[in-house]
């Protein structure tokens, strides 16, 4: 990482104890992925590699950045890409990397408080209010304002490890090898199963693949910040 990347990482894992990042993705990505690490949209498209894309739109146009979520896998997303299938079964499954070994990667970091396409605040040409500490703090604000309504932190009782709005996300730059993916986690026995006789393809691969749905759920205290109505 760069500097100020590597010094943002080393502050968001000691100050606000954030542990675990984690990336989604399409179940059938996992083998180009162990292949060739995580890589962002343009360089899969530079190396001809195939991918099921999960995000065909990209309206933040970084499809140099691969997007990470902080704590907890970014719900929403799952769950809007599982309806607008119509079908009741997750296809994505969940890689998670420990927060400390993103410094080893070669690239940069960028921080968003919310989710970078929705962000009316994001000037495509200017990162500068994305990057550092500063950037890290914003998403661990005290408020956060959902259809016009306010939300206190300290109300919803968000854990200190978790960012204030679920859609906030880590985007870096570079290539995440996958001896950095420590866990994978699956929403289905099915999915485990599969998975587990895949990788042993790939011996030197030990990260545990395990069954975890609550990985895939809403934790309690975003539940204000849910687009359903009356949930």
């Amino acid at each position: 990482m760069d500097q100020e990347s590597d010094k943002a990482i080393k502050y968001l894992k000691e100050t606000k104890n954030a542990w675990y990042l984690f990336h989604c993705t399409h179940i059938d990505n996992i083998r180009n992925i162990l292949q060739h690490g995580l890589l962002p949209r343009t360089s899969l498209e530079k190396q001809k590699i195939s991918s099921t894309m999960r995000d065909t739109i990209r309206k933040d146009n970084l499809t140099n950045f691969t997007s990470l979520s902080i704590s907890h896998p970014n719900y929403k997303l799952i769950y809007s890409r599982k309806y607008s299938l119509r079908t009741d079964e997750i296809q994505d499954i969940i890689l998670q990397i420990n927060s400390g070994d993103l410094r080893r990667v070669e690239g940069s970091a960028l921080f968003f408080p919310e989710n970078a396409a929705k962000s009316n605040k994001f000037t495509k040409h200017n990162f500068s209010p994305y990057t550092g500490i500063s950037a890290v703090n914003k998403m661990f604000s005290a408020e956060v304002t959902h259809k016009n309504q306010t939300i206190s932190r300290q109300e919803a009782n968000i854990p200190r490890y978790f960012t204030t709005d679920p859609q906030a996300e880590i985007l870096i730059s570079g290539t995440i090898p996958p001896t950095l993916i420590r866990k994978v986690f699956t929403s289905s026995t099915k999915q485990q199963t599969y998975l587990e006789d895949l990788v042993k393809s790939f011996p030197n691969f030990k990260a545990p693949i395990v069954t975890d749905y609550t990985k895939f759920s809403r934790p309690d205290h975003w539940k204000a910040l849910d687009y359903k109505k009356g949930d």
